[in-house]
């Protein structure tokens, strides 16, 4: 019995054998993907009162500093030029947070 269905199951296999099997064609032009922007959005909970205390902390007291020799601070006609000494510094108050 199985001698009738032999030729029955080389059939599909033959035909495995005149399929075409070309590549399909390949597609080279650059993808286009619009630029995005993304945001997260996380729940923080704090205390401003200990923001504050880390900024005051973190932050220097002293934003800017200058010590500088001039040679010629003023022009005058009749004196000259006159020299001067630049010496100061930018301090910070007490930084404040609040929301």
């Amino acid at each position: 019995m199985t001698r009738k269905f032999l030729p029955l199951l080389l059939l599909p296999l033959a035909a495995c054998g005149s399929a075409s099997n070309e590549a399909p064609p390949r597609e080279v032009t650059p993808l286009a993907i619009p630029s995005q922007a993304s945001a997260i959005a996380v729940p923080i909970s704090a205390r401003l009162a200990d923001l504050e205390k880390i900024a005051n902390r973190v932050v220097p007291a002293t934003l800017a500093s200058v010590d500088k020799q001039e040679p010629a601070c003023l022009k005058i006609k009749v004196i000259g030029k006159i020299s001067c000494h630049i010496l100061g510094k930018v301090t910070r108050g007490p930084i404040r947070v609040g929301g």
